[in-house]
């Protein structure tokens, strides 16, 4: 609100209420020539005509501008809209009616031909002053509420997002705490394993836990693909010391999306959610490929091999990564599910470094 109905926009409304004024004097609409030729008793040169121009533009200027100036203010104080209306108005015809009549006395007195020494303005008709202030208040009354309307409805979008945002936020971090224990306790149970049987792998997997578990814990809106495939790399080695063969990660990389951005954690979450829903084993290996596109998109896919007990879940994952991405970048990520074949396609948002 306070970004819309400021001095500035009052500036700007004022300039260009005084211009349209002076484009339709300029085409003589208004009388201009019979005007100035009254007030200086001969046929007015160019010369005349700009100076008159400028000065009345002027005054115009700086009148409009008082005017939207307080309406501006009134528009900004915390009343029922109602009353800033009809405060607005009709304290805008009084102010112009006073102005009006104010410049009409002081031109009155000071309009004596020094030739004759007869005083040739005339004073206007109050009827043409009152609707002169009714016709100016009404227009700069409603270019005001234009302003106001605008600033509300940004008000409402700004205010809008945020709660968007914090809903999000607040079901990622949702997601983290019920991921992060699970993960963590099938971790801790493979590194038991290793300890005593195989202590080198299980220093090994000891370093990578910390390292997913740092990389998982930054609050970014968004990271580099090779930021986030370094750490998916790290997450697949977890994943391949606790299954073995049985599990095997393939990325098919293009070099020139690699600086391309990513929302974090969104390949991990499609990696853990083919593992969560698939049959891992010795009989049964799992192939998991990452790729990118050409339609600057990366995907993950799997055939699909379900289990025989229930995991369809809530899809919390997916909607999360589908709700951030709209959010952030208006985008969303594709599903595609075959008889054999599950995908899903997440979008690479080109940066300035990202390789065209």
């Amino acid at each position: 609100m306070k970004k819309t109905m400021n001095l500035k926009n009052a500036l700007k409304l004022s300039l260009v209420l005084s211009l349209f004024w002076y484009l339709i004097i300029s085409l003589g609409i208004l009388g201009l020539t019979d005007v100035i030729s009254s007030w200086i008793e001969r046929v007015p040169t160019l010369n005349d005509m700009l100076t008159y121009t400028v000065r009345q533009f002027a005054i115009n200027v700086i009148s409009y501008f008082a005017i939207f100036s307080f309406q501006f203010s009134i528009f900004n104080k915390k009343w029922k809209f109602n009353k800033k209306l009809w405060v607005s108005i009709t304290c805008s015809i009084l102010i112009v009616f006073l102005f009006v009549a104010f410049v009409a006395f002081i031109s009155y007195i000071l309009g004596t031909n020094p030739n004759h020494g007869e005083n040739i303005a005339v004073f206007p008709n109050i009827f043409f002053m009152l609707a002169f202030a009714i016709v100016v208040s009404t227009m700069t009354v409603l270019l005001t509420y234009l302003f106001y309307v605008n600033g509300e409805r940004e008000k409402t979008i700004i205010e809008n997002q945020k709660l968007l945002t914090e809903n999000i936020r607040s079901r990622y971090e949702t997601l983290k705490s019920q991921i992060n224990p699970h993960f963590l306790f099938n971790s801790l149970n493979t590194l038991n394993g290793l300890i005593g049987l195989n202590d080198d792998k299980a220093k090994d997997f000891l370093q990578q836990l910390s390292f997913v578990f740092r990389y998982s814990i930054q609050n970014r809106e968004n990271t580099t693909l090779d930021d986030e495939l370094v750490f998916i790399k790290a997450f697949c080695i977890l994943m391949n010391i606790r299954y073995g063969q049985s599990l095997n990660i393939e990325y098919h990389i293009d070099d020139r999306y690699r600086d391309c951005l990513i929302i974090p954690l969104s390949l991990q979450m499609l990696v853990e959610n083919a593992i969560k829903h698939n049959t891992i084993s010795n009989r049964y290996p799992l192939a998991i490929t990452i790729e990118t596109t050409d339609n600057y998109t990366v995907r993950v896919w799997n055939r699909i091999q379900p289990k025989n007990e229930d995991t369809s879940g809530e899809g919390i994952g997916l909607a999360n990564i589908n709700e951030r991405y709209k959010m952030l970048y208006q985008k969303e990520i594709t599903i595609s599910a075959s008889n054999e074949i599950f995908s899903v396609e997440i979008p690479l948002i080109k940066d300035e470094k990202c390789r065209q």
